[in-house]
Protein backbone atom coordinates (compact mmCIF):
# COMPACT_ATOMS: atom_id res chain seq x y z
CA UNK A 1 0.00 0.00 0.00
CA UNK A 2 1.57 3.43 -1.17
CA UNK A 3 2.55 6.18 1.73
CA UNK A 4 -0.57 8.45 2.15
CA UNK A 5 0.03 12.23 4.14
CA UNK A 6 -3.04 11.47 5.99
CA UNK A 7 -3.56 8.04 6.47
CA UNK A 8 -3.88 6.61 9.72
CA UNK A 9 -2.43 2.94 9.50
CA UNK A 10 1.12 4.94 8.93
CA UNK A 11 2.23 7.15 11.35
CA UNK A 12 4.44 9.79 11.03
CA UNK A 13 7.59 10.27 12.79
CA UNK A 14 8.66 14.05 12.70
CA UNK A 15 12.17 15.81 12.87
CA UNK A 16 12.72 16.86 16.51
CA UNK A 17 15.02 20.24 15.33
CA UNK A 18 12.36 21.12 13.60
CA UNK A 19 9.23 22.50 14.76
CA UNK A 20 6.16 19.94 14.66
CA UNK A 21 3.53 22.83 13.61
CA UNK A 22 6.05 24.37 10.60
CA UNK A 23 6.66 20.43 9.76
CA UNK A 24 3.21 19.45 9.49
CA UNK A 25 2.01 22.66 8.00
CA UNK A 26 4.70 21.83 5.06
CA UNK A 27 3.52 18.24 4.60
CA UNK A 28 -0.53 19.32 4.92
CA UNK A 29 0.78 21.70 1.90
CA UNK A 30 2.19 19.34 -0.13
CA UNK A 31 -0.58 17.46 0.03
CA UNK A 32 -2.58 19.81 -1.64
CA UNK A 33 -0.18 21.37 -4.06
CA UNK A 34 0.15 18.12 -5.44
CA UNK A 35 -3.26 16.94 -5.43
CA UNK A 36 -3.10 14.23 -2.52
CA UNK A 37 -5.73 16.38 -1.10
CA UNK A 38 -7.71 17.74 -4.40
CA UNK A 39 -9.87 20.88 -4.45
CA UNK A 40 -13.27 20.17 -2.45
CA UNK A 41 -12.10 17.55 -0.80
CA UNK A 42 -12.99 16.96 2.91
CA UNK A 43 -9.80 16.55 4.80
CA UNK A 44 -9.20 14.71 8.05
CA UNK A 45 -10.42 14.97 11.51
CA UNK A 46 -8.26 17.21 13.95
CA UNK A 47 -7.91 14.11 16.00
CA UNK A 48 -7.34 11.57 12.84
CA UNK A 49 -4.62 13.72 12.10
CA UNK A 50 -3.18 14.34 15.52
CA UNK A 51 -3.33 10.75 16.34
CA UNK A 52 -1.20 10.13 12.75
CA UNK A 53 1.24 12.90 13.66
CA UNK A 54 1.55 11.53 17.25
CA UNK A 55 1.44 15.02 18.36
CA UNK A 56 -1.81 17.48 20.29
CA UNK A 57 -4.30 18.69 18.52
CA UNK A 58 -3.26 22.41 19.21
CA UNK A 59 -0.34 21.72 16.99
CA UNK A 60 -2.46 20.39 14.06
CA UNK A 61 -4.78 23.25 14.62
CA UNK A 62 -2.09 25.73 14.41
CA UNK A 63 -0.30 24.13 11.40
CA UNK A 64 -3.78 23.83 9.83
CA UNK A 65 -4.60 28.21 10.57
CA UNK A 66 -1.29 28.76 8.10
CA UNK A 67 -2.96 27.30 5.55
CA UNK A 68 -6.60 28.60 6.16
CA UNK A 69 -5.37 31.48 6.07
CA UNK A 70 -3.54 31.80 3.10
CA UNK A 71 -6.79 30.66 1.49
CA UNK A 72 -5.79 27.35 0.73
CA UNK A 73 -8.72 25.39 2.86
CA UNK A 74 -11.68 26.64 4.79
CA UNK A 75 -13.75 25.39 7.94
CA UNK A 76 -17.30 24.84 7.02
CA UNK A 77 -19.41 24.83 10.91
CA UNK A 78 -21.04 21.32 11.04
CA UNK A 79 -19.10 19.73 7.98
CA UNK A 80 -15.84 19.90 8.22
CA UNK A 81 -12.40 20.79 7.13
CA UNK A 82 -12.36 21.38 3.07
CA UNK A 83 -9.78 22.10 0.44
CA UNK A 84 -10.86 25.03 -1.18
CA UNK A 85 -10.46 26.60 -4.83
CA UNK A 86 -7.90 28.79 -4.34
CA UNK A 87 -5.61 25.63 -3.10
CA UNK A 88 -2.56 27.12 -5.90
CA UNK A 89 -2.44 30.36 -4.60
CA UNK A 90 1.10 31.47 -4.35
CA UNK A 91 2.32 31.55 -0.56
CA UNK A 92 5.94 30.72 -0.02
CA UNK A 93 8.81 31.49 -2.19
CA UNK A 94 12.58 31.23 -2.11
CA UNK A 95 14.43 34.42 -3.15
CA UNK A 96 18.18 33.73 -4.57
CA UNK A 97 20.85 36.46 -5.52
CA UNK A 98 23.91 34.75 -7.59
CA UNK A 99 26.05 37.52 -6.28
CA UNK A 100 26.25 39.92 -3.51
CA UNK A 101 24.75 42.98 -4.28
CA UNK A 102 24.32 44.87 -0.58
CA UNK A 103 26.97 47.37 -1.05
CA UNK A 104 28.65 49.69 -3.69
CA UNK A 105 26.29 51.79 -5.97
CA UNK A 106 27.52 50.00 -9.02
CA UNK A 107 25.05 46.91 -7.95
CA UNK A 108 22.40 49.93 -6.71
CA UNK A 109 19.25 48.56 -9.07
CA UNK A 110 19.86 44.86 -6.88
CA UNK A 111 19.53 46.78 -3.74
CA UNK A 112 16.55 48.32 -5.25
CA UNK A 113 14.83 45.29 -6.60
CA UNK A 114 15.27 43.33 -3.32
CA UNK A 115 13.70 45.93 -1.72
CA UNK A 116 10.42 46.23 -3.96
CA UNK A 117 10.48 42.36 -4.83
CA UNK A 118 10.24 41.87 -0.72
CA UNK A 119 7.85 44.78 -0.31
CA UNK A 120 5.25 43.25 -2.69
CA UNK A 121 5.69 39.77 -1.50
CA UNK A 122 4.84 41.09 2.20
CA UNK A 123 2.29 43.45 0.39
CA UNK A 124 0.33 39.95 -0.83
CA UNK A 125 1.18 38.06 2.34
CA UNK A 126 3.34 35.66 0.29
CA UNK A 127 6.46 34.27 3.18
CA UNK A 128 9.72 34.35 1.72
CA UNK A 129 13.27 33.22 2.61
CA UNK A 130 16.09 34.85 1.25
CA UNK A 131 19.41 32.99 -0.04
CA UNK A 132 23.08 35.25 -1.01
CA UNK A 133 25.17 32.91 -2.89
CA UNK A 134 28.89 34.15 -1.33
CA UNK A 135 30.76 31.10 -2.43
CA UNK A 136 33.52 31.56 -4.72
CA UNK A 137 32.48 31.75 -8.19
CA UNK A 138 34.25 28.07 -9.27
CA UNK A 139 31.45 26.81 -7.09
CA UNK A 140 28.00 28.55 -8.74
CA UNK A 141 27.67 25.91 -10.94
CA UNK A 142 27.17 23.63 -7.96
CA UNK A 143 24.20 23.63 -6.39
CA UNK A 144 23.72 25.69 -3.36
CA UNK A 145 22.89 22.98 -0.54
CA UNK A 146 20.94 25.09 1.74
CA UNK A 147 18.46 26.28 -1.34
CA UNK A 148 18.27 22.63 -2.58
CA UNK A 149 17.00 21.32 1.33
CA UNK A 150 14.55 23.86 1.61
CA UNK A 151 13.03 22.91 -1.39
CA UNK A 152 13.66 19.12 -0.99
CA UNK A 153 11.61 19.68 2.55
CA UNK A 154 8.89 21.33 0.10
CA UNK A 155 8.45 24.70 2.34
CA UNK A 156 9.07 26.45 -0.96
CA UNK A 157 6.83 26.57 -4.15
CA UNK A 158 9.44 28.75 -6.10
CA UNK A 159 12.21 30.01 -6.52
CA UNK A 160 12.60 33.78 -7.81
CA UNK A 161 16.20 34.39 -8.93
CA UNK A 162 17.43 37.72 -8.63
CA UNK A 163 20.63 38.06 -10.36
CA UNK A 164 22.53 35.11 -11.67
CA UNK A 165 24.84 33.84 -14.27
CA UNK A 166 24.80 31.22 -16.93
CA UNK A 167 26.85 28.68 -14.71
CA UNK A 168 23.70 28.83 -12.39
CA UNK A 169 20.90 28.19 -14.30
CA UNK A 170 21.47 24.30 -15.12
CA UNK A 171 20.93 23.89 -11.31
CA UNK A 172 18.31 26.13 -10.49
CA UNK A 173 15.94 25.21 -13.55
CA UNK A 174 16.55 21.32 -11.78
CA UNK A 175 15.37 22.27 -8.46
CA UNK A 176 11.92 20.85 -9.26
CA UNK A 177 9.96 23.87 -8.28
CA UNK A 178 8.69 27.12 -10.51
CA UNK A 179 11.24 29.55 -11.66
CA UNK A 180 11.65 32.91 -12.33
CA UNK A 181 14.70 34.34 -13.41
CA UNK A 182 15.46 38.38 -13.75
CA UNK A 183 18.19 37.86 -16.62
CA UNK A 184 18.21 37.82 -20.61
CA UNK A 185 18.77 34.44 -20.76
CA UNK A 186 16.81 32.42 -23.52
CA UNK A 187 14.64 30.90 -21.29
CA UNK A 188 10.18 31.11 -21.00
CA UNK A 189 10.55 32.07 -17.49
CA UNK A 190 12.61 35.04 -17.60
CA UNK A 191 12.00 38.40 -16.67
CA UNK A 192 13.84 40.97 -18.80
CA UNK A 193 13.52 44.52 -20.32
CA UNK A 194 12.46 45.52 -23.38
CA UNK A 195 15.25 46.92 -25.25
CA UNK A 196 13.65 47.72 -28.86
CA UNK A 197 10.97 49.56 -26.80
CA UNK A 198 13.91 51.30 -25.74
CA UNK A 199 15.73 52.41 -28.57
CA UNK A 200 12.78 53.63 -30.22
CA UNK A 201 12.07 55.51 -27.47
CA UNK A 202 15.49 56.47 -27.01
CA UNK A 203 15.91 57.83 -31.08
CA UNK A 204 12.62 59.24 -31.58
CA UNK A 205 13.45 61.36 -28.71
CA UNK A 206 17.19 62.47 -30.28
CA UNK A 207 15.05 63.01 -33.63
CA UNK A 208 12.53 65.45 -31.38
CA UNK A 209 15.20 67.26 -30.63
CA UNK A 210 16.36 68.01 -33.73
CA UNK A 211 19.06 65.47 -33.96
CA UNK A 212 20.90 64.05 -37.38
CA UNK A 213 23.12 61.86 -36.20
CA UNK A 214 23.64 59.92 -33.25
CA UNK A 215 25.93 58.09 -31.55
CA UNK A 216 25.98 55.25 -28.52
CA UNK A 217 27.84 54.50 -25.77
CA UNK A 218 26.56 50.99 -23.56
CA UNK A 219 28.87 48.51 -21.89
CA UNK A 220 28.50 44.56 -23.26
CA UNK A 221 25.44 44.18 -20.55
CA UNK A 222 22.17 44.93 -22.86
CA UNK A 223 19.95 45.63 -18.92
CA UNK A 224 19.76 48.25 -16.64
CA UNK A 225 20.63 45.91 -14.48
CA UNK A 226 24.39 46.38 -14.14
CA UNK A 227 27.27 44.19 -14.64
CA UNK A 228 26.39 41.42 -12.82
CA UNK A 229 24.23 40.67 -15.27
CA UNK A 230 26.25 37.96 -17.60
CA UNK A 231 25.47 38.41 -21.58
CA UNK A 232 26.23 36.59 -24.27
CA UNK A 233 27.02 37.68 -28.52
CA UNK A 234 23.34 37.48 -29.06
CA UNK A 235 22.26 40.00 -26.57
CA UNK A 236 24.35 42.45 -28.10
CA UNK A 237 23.57 41.34 -31.86
CA UNK A 238 19.76 42.18 -31.20
CA UNK A 239 20.51 45.49 -29.17
CA UNK A 240 22.39 46.63 -32.46
CA UNK A 241 19.52 45.13 -34.71
CA UNK A 242 17.52 47.69 -33.01
CA UNK A 243 19.77 50.61 -32.85
CA UNK A 244 20.70 50.46 -36.61
CA UNK A 245 16.55 49.67 -37.30
CA UNK A 246 16.16 52.83 -35.08
CA UNK A 247 18.48 54.92 -36.82
CA UNK A 248 16.69 54.06 -40.47
CA UNK A 249 12.93 54.31 -39.32
CA UNK A 250 13.91 57.79 -37.62
CA UNK A 251 15.74 59.31 -40.75
CA UNK A 252 19.25 59.31 -38.88
CA UNK A 253 23.03 58.76 -39.08
CA UNK A 254 25.68 57.18 -37.63
CA UNK A 255 29.31 55.93 -38.01
CA UNK A 256 30.79 53.25 -36.70
CA UNK A 257 33.14 55.39 -34.80
CA UNK A 258 29.99 56.87 -32.71
CA UNK A 259 29.20 53.57 -31.37
CA UNK A 260 31.49 52.32 -28.74
CA UNK A 261 31.58 49.02 -26.81
CA UNK A 262 33.90 47.24 -24.45
CA UNK A 263 36.44 44.83 -26.56
CA UNK A 264 35.41 42.24 -23.59
CA UNK A 265 33.62 41.63 -20.44
CA UNK A 266 33.55 44.56 -17.66
CA UNK A 267 33.90 43.93 -13.75
CA UNK A 268 31.34 46.54 -12.06
CA UNK A 269 33.34 49.00 -10.73
CA UNK A 270 34.83 49.64 -14.24
CA UNK A 271 31.61 51.23 -15.91
CA UNK A 272 32.23 54.59 -14.52
CA UNK A 273 35.62 54.70 -15.57
CA UNK A 274 34.55 53.00 -19.19
CA UNK A 275 31.46 55.65 -19.74
CA UNK A 276 34.12 58.92 -19.08
CA UNK A 277 37.23 57.00 -21.67
CA UNK A 278 34.14 56.31 -23.92
CA UNK A 279 32.73 60.03 -24.27
CA UNK A 280 36.41 61.50 -24.98
CA UNK A 281 37.17 58.46 -27.63
CA UNK A 282 34.18 60.60 -29.36
CA UNK A 283 34.57 64.13 -28.45
CA UNK A 284 38.30 63.81 -30.06
CA UNK A 285 37.09 62.95 -33.45
CA UNK A 286 36.89 65.77 -36.11
CA UNK A 287 33.07 64.49 -36.74
CA UNK A 288 30.94 64.01 -33.74
CA UNK A 289 27.39 63.07 -33.65
CA UNK A 290 24.85 65.87 -32.11
CA UNK A 291 22.91 63.20 -29.86
CA UNK A 292 23.90 60.31 -27.92
CA UNK A 293 22.51 57.96 -26.23
CA UNK A 294 24.10 56.29 -23.21
CA UNK A 295 23.10 53.48 -21.37
CA UNK A 296 23.16 52.02 -18.07
CA UNK A 297 23.12 54.84 -15.19
CA UNK A 298 26.58 53.13 -14.42
CA UNK A 299 28.25 54.66 -17.58
CA UNK A 300 25.88 57.84 -17.55
CA UNK A 301 28.05 58.69 -14.32
CA UNK A 302 31.23 58.70 -16.16
CA UNK A 303 29.94 60.34 -19.15
CA UNK A 304 28.59 63.10 -17.01
CA UNK A 305 32.01 64.04 -15.75
CA UNK A 306 33.59 63.47 -19.09
CA UNK A 307 31.33 66.47 -20.63
CA UNK A 308 31.62 68.52 -17.51
CA UNK A 309 36.23 68.45 -18.39
CA UNK A 310 35.69 68.70 -21.86
CA UNK A 311 33.31 71.92 -21.31
CA UNK A 312 30.79 70.44 -23.68
CA UNK A 313 27.36 72.67 -24.49
CA UNK A 314 24.80 70.84 -23.54
CA UNK A 315 21.67 71.01 -25.44
CA UNK A 316 24.09 73.21 -27.65
CA UNK A 317 26.40 71.28 -28.81
CA UNK A 318 25.42 67.97 -27.80
CA UNK A 319 21.65 66.32 -27.43
CA UNK A 320 21.30 63.88 -24.77
CA UNK A 321 19.07 60.74 -23.65
CA UNK A 322 20.28 58.86 -20.55
CA UNK A 323 19.44 56.36 -18.69
CA UNK A 324 18.32 55.73 -14.73
CA UNK A 325 16.76 53.54 -12.68
CA UNK A 326 13.73 54.53 -10.39
CA UNK A 327 14.68 55.70 -7.11
CA UNK A 328 18.56 55.44 -7.87
CA UNK A 329 19.44 59.15 -8.23
CA UNK A 330 22.21 60.43 -10.95
CA UNK A 331 23.38 63.83 -10.75
CA UNK A 332 23.54 65.81 -13.95
CA UNK A 333 23.62 69.44 -14.41
CA UNK A 334 22.57 69.85 -17.93
CA UNK A 335 19.08 68.69 -19.66
CA UNK A 336 18.40 65.72 -21.03
CA UNK A 337 16.20 63.03 -21.66
CA UNK A 338 15.76 60.04 -20.03
CA UNK A 339 14.74 56.25 -20.04
CA UNK A 340 13.67 55.35 -16.69
CA UNK A 341 13.63 51.69 -15.60
CA UNK A 342 11.46 50.76 -12.82
CA UNK A 343 12.68 47.77 -10.54
CA UNK A 344 9.07 47.24 -9.32
CA UNK A 345 8.09 45.89 -12.81
CA UNK A 346 10.56 43.63 -12.57
CA UNK A 347 9.50 42.56 -8.94
CA UNK A 348 5.83 42.28 -9.98
CA UNK A 349 6.65 40.35 -13.11
CA UNK A 350 8.66 37.89 -11.51
CA UNK A 351 6.07 37.26 -9.17
CA UNK A 352 3.45 36.51 -11.84
CA UNK A 353 6.07 33.81 -13.08
CA UNK A 354 5.54 31.98 -10.53
CA UNK A 355 2.05 32.41 -9.79
CA UNK A 356 1.16 31.36 -13.65
CA UNK A 357 3.70 27.64 -12.86
CA UNK A 358 1.90 27.17 -10.20
CA UNK A 359 -1.38 27.39 -11.63
CA UNK A 360 -0.15 24.63 -14.66
CA UNK A 361 -0.38 27.57 -17.64
CA UNK A 362 2.41 28.02 -20.04
CA UNK A 363 4.68 31.23 -19.37
CA UNK A 364 7.00 32.89 -22.07
CA UNK A 365 9.05 35.69 -21.54
CA UNK A 366 8.03 38.67 -19.75
CA UNK A 367 9.68 42.12 -20.99
CA UNK A 368 9.25 45.37 -19.44
CA UNK A 369 8.96 48.58 -20.78
CA UNK A 370 10.89 51.73 -20.04
CA UNK A 371 9.45 55.40 -19.95
CA UNK A 372 10.86 58.40 -21.31
CA UNK A 373 11.00 61.79 -19.39
CA UNK A 374 11.83 64.32 -21.92
CA UNK A 375 13.57 67.35 -21.75
CA UNK A 376 12.29 71.13 -22.76
CA UNK A 377 14.54 72.45 -25.27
Amino acid sequence: MPYKISDPDFPVTLDCTIPAYQQIESRFRAAIEEGEWPCGSRLPTLRELADQYQTSLFTIQTAMDALVKDGMIESRRGRGTFVTASSARLSSVGIYFGQNFLQGRETAFYQELYRVLTAALDNRRIRHEFWLDTRSEARHCEPLADLQKAVSQRTLQGVIVGVTNREEIPWLSKLGVPLALSSSTPVPHRVGWDTAQMMRLALGDLKRQGCRTVGLILPTAASPCGPLQTEGPEDIHGLFQNFAKGVQDHHLETRNAWVRVPDGPLADRDYEEYGYRQFQEIWKQSERPDGLLVYPDTVVRGCVTAILQKRVSVPGDLKLVLHRNEGIPVSCPFPASWLVSDAALVANALISQIELQLAGKAVSPILCPYTLETTDL
